[in-house]
């Protein structure tokens, strides 16, 4: 396994902004050289995983948490597969799923230890990064979702590895967007400047406050990295759209979709019809996202 001829995609939202729903017609529409990681691939940027372990941030030894987060995932495993065997089905994909994130949460922590190790060998500790990615698939394109916090830091540790990798990032109709948007909880994020964000008591104006700061640094993340945006209202409504998407990001055209994660005629963003008044603040942010996409 060559890490250098690799390649990583990385789908990053903003909260409810679409970026799971690209990952999975992603997976859907996979081939045989690509792997895609369609849930929330923490192993980067929560706290305690590998950025804060390589920053010396952090001692992620083995603790009550990750025995909880293994018992809790067994036993659901444990009771899904009785069900299905008294039912006579075979478990559904999602289930191994929850075993493989078993296996990754594990392999992220023993990592975590040995780059603790480590602490002035910074190449030693490049090289052990790099070899973890790789190590997630045998397979050249690896699509990641949401695997980072969208700050110039993060992408300047990314750049620092010296692996070959593009982004998309996902946006919305803001409207619609915050409908959901306020059911997120960020209290645990490992984002100093969006800890402080949250304290906004108003929910409007910290959701407001919130995309401001996401589109700043979304820019700045341009300076330093090949970029594309995603709409996700155009996305779930544009065939044609899609497939630009598919021809940006692999260079090939897509011949006929498959939909089984995702399917445009039953995406949530088709039920949503409560929605709010925007700032003006807010049109302008918009106006940004759509001069970029």
């Amino acid at each position: 396994m060559n890490s250098n001829n690799k390649k990583y995609i990385f789908i990053i939202g903003s909260g409810c902004s679409g970026n799971s729903a690209v990952t999975d017609w992603l997976e859907d529409n996979s081939n045989s050289e690509t792997s895609v990681f369609s849930g929330d691939f923490e192993e980067l940027r929560e706290k305690g995983a590998i950025i804060d372990a390589f920053l010396s941030h952090t001692n992620n030894f083995f603790s009550l948490n990750l025995l909880k987060f293994l018992i809790f995932h067994n036993v659901r495993l444990v009771v899904r597969f009785c069900y299905f065997s008294m039912k006579g089905k075979p478990l559904p994909k999602n289930s191994w799923q929850i075993r493989n994130s078993i296996k990754r949460y594990l392999r992220r922590v023993a990592l975590c230890n040995v780059l603790n190790m480590f602490s002035d060998y910074e190449f030693i500790k490049k090289y052990l990064v790099v070899r973890h990615l790789a190590s997630l698939s045998p397979k050249k394109i690896i699509v990641l979702n949401n695997p980072l916090f969208v700050n110039k830091e993060t992408f300047q540790f990314i750049n620092s590895l010296g692996i070959n990798y593009e982004v998309v990032f996902t946006y919305r109709n803001f409207a619609l967007q915050y409908q959901e948007w306020q059911r997120l909880d960020y209290d645990g994020v490992n984002e100093p400047r969006l800890l402080e964000l949250n304290k906004i008591n108003d929910p409007f104006k910290k959701f407001e406050a919130f995309q401001a700061y996401i589109l700043s640094q979304r820019m700045e993340v341009e300076k330093i990295a090949k970029v594309q945006y995603v709409s996700f209202d155009r996305f779930v409504i544009d065939r044609h759209y899609r497939s630009k998407i598919w021809f940006k990001i692999f260079g090939s055209e897509i011949k006929s979709e498959k939909f089984d994660r995702f399917n445009p005629t039953s995406s949530r963003l088709n039920a949503l019809t409560d929605v709010v008044s925007l700032s003006a603040h807010l049109e302008l942010i918009a106006e940004e996202y759509n001069a970029r996409s």
